[in-house]
């Protein structure tokens, strides 16, 4: 499928939908209030405040911004 990248990609909503306001851990199971590492796609990157992350633009990956305690943000593809 091909991802034109952002936070209007069809891939960014779906899993904005699923993300946003819950939080990501390490281990557990999915519910209302947080959501597994492990269960995020490949190729995926989870952004911290502070992160330093590479400007390459791959279009396919999810990158999911979270704040301090790992609240997801938002989610965006590229």
């Amino acid at each position: 499928m091909n991802h034109p990248g952002g936070y209007n990609d069809p891939l960014a909503k779906q899993w904005h939908e699923k993300l946003v306001g819950k939080k990501i851990v390490e281990t557990g199971a999915a519910s209302d209030t947080q959501f597994p590492k492990s269960q995020l796609p490949i190729p995926c990157r989870v952004i911290k405040p502070g992160s330093i992350v590479t400007m390459d633009f791959r279009p396919e990956r999810i990158n999911v911004t979270v704040d301090n305690d790992g609240t997801v943000l938002h989610v965006r593809t590229g």
